[in-house]
């Protein structure tokens, strides 16, 4: 017959249930342990900043951040590859708005690049269509590695090994994706296209260009 270890004299944990050990804090640990930050006594600052900095080095988070970037980079090209074909394929005055847009954000390059290659799809809308298909499964391809990425950092830093099946786990990470991808794009039209809105409402309420000036400042708050 198996006995369950009793826990030693000033050992908070608890006793396994399978009689293997004590794991995790008990009760009294977690009503001790502080809520905030403020609520540490200044003397375990500087325990707490080392344990942090171990944890953050343990966990290799620097490296994960760098593979982050690399996947957020990645699924930029699709991306904009998705962006440049439906261009070619609207009307002309949707496509003024958003290269109008682009002359104030992206650099010279980038918008000489994309501003030739919107011209050279305007009107060809069959290819613009083929571009758009093969740009927006790329895109979602791209962005899946990146959310598979965050996935596995997020199972790291919290010690959590991933114990759900494949079969689980690609339909969640594909729901993911096109979330966040439909998220971008949202946002992407309300930074080219509620322009003229907000100068119609400030038209209406009598505030002319007071309205647009506020919010060309107040939406990148909202959409970040």
């Amino acid at each position: 017959m198996t006995r369950t270890p009793k826990p030693v004299h000033g050992d908070d944990r608890e006793p396994a249930a399978d009689g293997r050990g004590s794991v995790g804090p008990d009760q009294r640990v977690e009503e001790r342990a502080p809520d905030r930050l403020s609520d540490l006594p200044k003397r375990s600052w500087m325990a707490v900043l080392r344990g942090t900095l171990k944890e953050f080095k343990d966990d290799e988070l620097a490296d994960r951040a760098a593979a982050l970037t690399y996947y957020g980079v990645l699924a930029l090209f699709p991306a904009l590859l998705v962006l440049v074909s439906l261009l070619g394929i609207t009307g002309e005055s949707a496509t003024q708005q958003v290269l109008d847009n682009l002359e104030k954000l992206a650099p010279g390059s980038a918008r000489d690049v994309i501003s030739n290659a919107v011209q050279q799809l305007q009107g060809n809308s069959g290819v613009g269509s083929i571009v758009a298909v093969v740009g927006l499964a790329v895109a979602i391809w791209s962005a899946s590695g990146y959310v598979a990425a965050f996935i596995r950092s997020s199972n790291a830093v919290y010690d959590m090994p991933e114990g759900r099946p494949v079969w689980k786990v690609l339909p969640l990470r594909l729901a993911l994706t096109i979330t966040l991808m439909i998220l971008a794009v949202v946002s992407a039209l309300i930074v080219v296209f509620t322009g003229g809105l907000a100068r119609q409402a400030g038209a209406a309420l009598g505030i002319g260009d007071t309205a647009l000036t506020v919010w060309s400042i107040a939406k990148w708050p909202v959409l970040v």
